[in-house]
């Protein structure tokens, strides 16, 4: 008996039954704006050559679907965090996915791909969904720090290279997705 139990369990943890797919669990805002803000605390928006010339840096990579931006951080180096924000209106596959599979899931696949570690929740601010941060491994000095949000319209993340912790980033990161994603 005790192994049935057992076994239904991890049925229901692999499968995520109970758990709403992410279009039903965090219901979308129709009208909104996203939009990179010009600052985010002591961060900058890198515009112009200066944005062209990391832009460059990834030509030919695989870059995950939706919309990114540099900005320049407190810290000594020339990017300080790179954001990325995809929406179902701008991506098919994406609201299928919402449609699909739940906020943990998404979150789960995310870190995952990130191969980030210590990854924790945090609280998700006024547009809801999940929000969560992990340190990524660095080959150089320092270690940059991966936070990700999702809800039923949207997905985004912001990885940051001048944060020392994951609370501090992920209050940096609730200020990226509130000043990115204009709720009208």
């Amino acid at each position: 008996m005790l192994l049935v139990v057992a076994a239904a369990g991890l049925v229901r943890a692999l499968t995520y039954e109970g758990d709403p797919p992410t279009a039903e669990a965090a219901p979308a805002v129709p009208e909104r704006v996203i939009d990179a803000a010009p600052h985010v605390g002591s961060y900058r928006l890198l515009t112009g050559e200066e944005a062209a010339g990391f832009e460059q840096l990834g030509a030919g990579k695989k870059r995950p679907p939706g919309k990114h931006w540099f900005y320049d951080g407190p810290g000594p180096g020339p990017v300080g965090a790179v954001l990325q924000i995809n929406a179902v209106e701008w991506d098919a596959e994406l609201a299928a996915e919402k449609r699909r599979d739940t906020m943990t899931q998404e979150m789960r696949n995310f870190f995952a791909g990130a191969r980030a570690t210590e990854v924790t929740a945090f609280e998700t601010g006024p547009w809801g969904g999940r929000l969560s941060c992990g340190f990524m491994a660095s080959t150089g000095g320092g270690q940059p720090i991966i936070c990700a949000w999702t809800d039923a319209g949207t997905t985004g993340s912001v990885m940051l290279a001048d944060e020392q912790s994951l609370q501090e980033a992920a209050a940096v990161a609730l200020r990226f997705r509130t000043t990115s994603e204009k709720r009208t």
